[in-house]
């Protein structure tokens, strides 16, 4: 009876080291080799773990929401996350952004360009005939610089330099010349005073005499007269023949 008892004593305490591992967690039994069903350890040996559960397995990827590419799978983040990073893509542009990966179109260019101007001579007098001479008109380049968007369109232009390529050349004239240039412009500004103050006492005395003399008929009296005398007075002015006329029939004795 006691070889019985003692019989079922010893396979009550082996049965239990032949489904689960008592310790170590499978190091003593060849290591895990799976999961069981209810989330322990499986040893290489068959056994059990019975306190070390199975760890789910790591799935590398972004583990962050806002990045772009995020992995709802992974829950071990791998620094792999990418984000949209606006901006200048272009590197010849002056705002390039080596950081941007989506652009944006701000890309700005900048370029230098050079403008030719004209400098006009200057004029000068002498009495010496020999030193007269022609003027030539000089040139300088002004460099400015350009920025530009993508689109090619200005947006800045900015001074840089200034550089003198031809020199102005001036003009040399004789004292006698210029003496004579602003007489003729003197005697033009009196011809067109005189003229204008003849015109002026022209259609004044016209005026007067077709007023006092109602009862000679001249022109002006019948340009008066009509609905559109504005209109044939510019005509009247304008022409100066008929004021002339009506002169000659205002002034000639009254026939009897």
């Amino acid at each position: 009876m006691k070889k019985v008892v003692l019989i079922i004593i010893m396979l009550l305490w082996i049965y239990p080291m032949s489904v689960m591992a008592q310790r170590g967690c499978c190091s003593s039994h060849g290591g895990v080799v799976g999961c069981s069903s209810n989330g322990k350890q499986v040893c290489a040996d068959g056994t059990l773990s019975p306190s070390c559960t199975c760890t789910p397995p790591i799935v590398y990827g972004c583990t962050d929401r806002k990045a772009d590419n995020y992995n709802a799978n992974a829950n071990k983040d791998d620094g792999s996350c990418i984000y949209t990073v606006y901006g200048c893509m272009n590197a010849e542009a002056i705002n390039y952004n080596a950081e941007a990966n989506t652009p944006d179109g701000s890309c700005i260019f900048q370029r230098e360009s050079i403008e030719s101007i004209s400098i006009p001579y200057e004029i000068e007098y002498t009495s010496d005939k020999n030193k007269v001479r022609e003027g030539i008109n000089g040139l300088k380049e002004i460099t400015y610089q350009i920025q530009y968007d993508e689109q090619n369109k200005e947006i800045q232009k900015t001074f840089v330099s200034e550089q003198i390529t031809i020199e102005p050349v001036s003009q040399i004239i004789l004292q006698d010349a210029e003496e004579k240039l602003i007489e003729e412009s003197e005697e033009g500004e009196t011809t067109n005073s005189l003229f204008f103050i003849f015109y002026v006492g022209l259609f004044a005395c016209t005026l007067f005499l077709a007023k006092r003399r109602q009862e000679r008929k001249c022109i002006l009296q019948k340009v008066l007269a009509t609905p559109q005398k504005y209109i044939w007075l510019i005509l009247y002015f304008v022409l100066i023949i008929p004021a002339f006329i009506d002169i000659f029939l205002l002034i000639l004795p009254k026939k009897t």
